[in-house]
């Protein structure tokens, strides 16, 4: 099992301003018009780390027609 992260907020922050730290994520739908939720408690996480989400959606072949 992986370790916790730190929760050394001013240290995610310095890494993040030098590295450009980014959560990447692809989301794969079934069906053209699929959602997806980020809970409020995820996204205060991501920053107070000074981190971004970047996120790729992807549509089933011939979704939409």
């Amino acid at each position: 099992m992986p370790a916790p992260l730190t929760r050394d907020f001013d240290a995610w922050r310095a890494l993040s301003a030098r590295f450009g730290g980014r959560i990447f994520a692809g989301l794969f739908l079934a069906e053209w018009n699929e959602g997806m939720r980020l809970e409020a408690d995820t996204l205060a996480a991501l920053a107070e780390r000074g981190l971004y989400i970047d996120l790729d959606n992807y549509a089933a072949t011939g979704a939409g027609e």
